[in-house]
């Protein structure tokens, strides 16, 4: 619309021209004028919605608000249900009105935090977590602009941390700063990238011979690099023993011999009494031939004496193989037999008190040390095909 207003200064006429231009969106979708300007209102929607702004973070990263300017929304555009909607603009949004792949995850890994306003998460500012991929551009529509005449709180602040919750990335303030990790929950730990979980089994549970069954024991810092050997250690309030699947073990718990969590052999027989182990060897499983560098192979191991088939019952036999953080071999089981003769004759073999097999972790080029109790054998990988690989005699 324009107006023409006439005035005179000194006998010459002077005519004012005054343009009122009104915007299309504006008058149809009743939010905002232009593309961008919902979200720079309210420094990024996804963490305070407001009740007339539901739709603008969509807007900004759907990009059709750069066209409402020249008449787009009275075309269909938001006047058809852009901003209601929610996903009219971007497409595939969530309900805070941004596109979901924006924020969606499946590993903590995927995430990480954002500031979205002037001021950081401590001074009175917004934080939010997107997928890695798209932290650029969610960072770009949905972060407060400008900020030049912005004060801010000075508190000191923390780094902030991203974490993925139910398939959707969020964000916070990193619970281990100023504190460390010692102090934080399983759930606090897991989804604090400077910090990592430490678990461990029962000692019974490790040392059965099945896949032991694991449980959270303390956090611990993330730049610490863990070995991959087994490692015992004992709980400093209840003294019992853990099996740790690494060499990073909680927050004051105290490393003893591998030995201390799984005895070398025998331990406790629910039926039939425990047999001393007489005898182990290291079998490859790729047939003959010896041991070679990340080959697959066996710990076999008999129990001592001469028992006979028909007179024995194996009531069970497990074992274990695991390298401990001095790097040697360590194996452990038992044997659980009884004897059945009950006086009567008995078939004059050796072949009644059976054997326990297990697999061993593979091992890379090195001199190695294996003991089972008070046996010990010290072998080579590779190994000769010819090399001796047992410790101990049967009978």
């Amino acid at each position: 619309m324009r107006t023409l207003i006439g005035t005179t200064r000194g006998g010459a006429a002077v005519v004012v021209v005054v343009s009122l231009a009104i915007a299309a969106c504006g008058a149809e979708d009743g939010s905002s004028g232009a593309g961008g300007a919902d979200v720079a209102g309210d420094g990024g929607n996804i963490v305070d919605p407001d009740a007339k702004d539901t739709g603008g973070g969509v807007d900004s990263a759907g990009g059709n608000d750069s066209g409402d300017s020249g008449g787009g929304d009275s075309g269909g555009g938001d006047s058809g249900g852009g901003d209601g909607g929610g996903g009219g603009d971007g497409g595939g949004s969530d309900a805070g009105g941004i596109p979901s792949a924006w924020t969606a995850c499946t590993v903590h890994s995927d995430c990480v935090p954002v500031e979205l306003a002037c001021c950081d998460h401590c001074n009175g500012g917004k934080l939010g977590g997107f997928h890695k991929s798209h932290a650029v551009e969610a960072k770009k529509a949905l972060a407060a602009s400008p900020c030049d005449n912005v004060a801010c709180t000075e508190m000191a602040c923390g780094p902030a941390v991203a974490w993925c919750e139910a398939g959707s990335c969020a964000a916070g303030p990193d619970p281990a700063f100023g504190g460390g990790c010692a102090a934080l929950t399983e759930a606090q730990c897991g989804k604090t990238s400077s910090c990592q979980p430490i678990f461990a089994s029962e000692a019974a549970s490790a040392c059965n011979g099945g896949k032991p069954v694991q449980s959270y024991q303390g956090c611990g810092d993330a730049n610490v690099t863990c070995g991959g050997a087994l490692t015992c250690a004992a709980n400093p309030k209840t003294g019992k023993h853990w099996v740790f699947s690494s060499t990073c073990v909680a927050n004051d718990y105290q490393v003893v011999d591998y030995e201390a969590c799984c005895p070398p052999s025998g331990g406790t027989c629910d039926q039939g009494a425990a047999a001393k182990i007489g005898k182990f060897c290291l079998q490859p499983q790729a047939g003959s031939g010896g041991l070679q560098p990340g080959g697959a192979f066996d710990v076999v191991m008999w129990p001592e004496g001469c028992m006979s088939s028909s007179c024995t019952k194996v009531h069970s036999a497990s074992c274990s193989a695991a390298i401990d953080a001095a790097g040697a071999l360590i194996v452990s089981g038992g044997i659980c037999l009884e004897g059945t003769g009950g006086g009567g004759p008995c078939t004059a073999d050796c072949g009644g008190g059976g054997f326990a097999k297990c697999a061993a972790p593979k091992l890379a080029k090195g001199t190695y040390v294996a003991k089972l109790g008070a046996l010990s054998l010290s072998f080579e990988v590779p190994s000769p095909a010819e090399a001796n690989l047992c410790a101990g005699t049967q009978w």
